[in-house]
């Protein structure tokens, strides 16, 4: 499946292209990973046109990224906005953080993980996997295909890379680590196998949209 056409910008992309609002309805996520998978799953849906992905970098440039997003002239025609990001170790460490980059921007944050402020426009925050756990977009991505065959497999295959002493592949073609493994997936890492293959398993919050 073709992705919508912005999904072809540069990493790190700043300057006006970075901030260019097309939608009213806006979801900004962490990294350019998590944006083409969003362009995927929104694609799959039959969704690709009426919500604009947009990729604040690291979670240390949200509050920025925020502040000069508000700054657009266009902002004002923005209905909604959904922030995505990973909650890493720690899941309320990184809503409150989230919370604190919407204030920063003077927009309203919401009270909770899924919820929408009242806004305008309305603001909500999603935190990877799934706003209660440690993980991210990888986590979420490994329990949609939970209980699949192969994984044994794969996971033998590192194992036995790591007993060896093998160097495992670059980051930009290995699997994410799945639970056994200890070290962090590289968020430069690109996708072996299409987002869409497991989009199909998914819906949108609606607190997202």
């Amino acid at each position: 499946m073709a992705l919508p056409s912005n999904s072809a910008a540069s990493p790190g992309l700043v300057g006006p292209e970075r901030n260019e609002i097309k939608q009213s309805r806006l979801l900004v996520v962490e990294g350019d990973d998590g944006r083409v998978f969003l362009e995927a799953m929104l694609g799959h849906l039959a969704l690709p046109h009426s919500i604009q992905v947009m990729s604040f970098g690291g979670n240390q440039e949200l509050a920025k990224y925020l502040r000069t997003l508000t700054l657009s002239p266009r902002f004002a025609t923005v209905e909604s906005v959904g922030i995505v990001r990973d909650a890493e170790t720690n899941p309320a460490g990184a809503f409150q953080s989230a919370r604190a980059a919407i204030s920063g921007a003077g927009l309203q944050s919401p009270p909770s993980a899924g919820a929408r402020s009242s806004g305008p426009p309305a603001v909500s925050v999603f935190i990877l996997p799934d706003a209660a756990t440690p993980g991210m977009l990888e986590t979420l991505c490994l329990r949609s295909v939970a209980g699949h065959p192969a994984l044994p497999c794969v996971d033998a295959l590192f194992s036995c890379l790591d007993g060896q002493g093998v160097p495992r592949p670059s980051p930009r073609r290995r699997r994410a680590p799945t639970h056994s493994s200890r070290r962090a997936p590289s968020r430069t890492a690109k996708w072996e196998t299409p987002p869409t293959e497991v989009t199909g398993r998914w819906t949108t919050p609606a607190s997202m949209t």
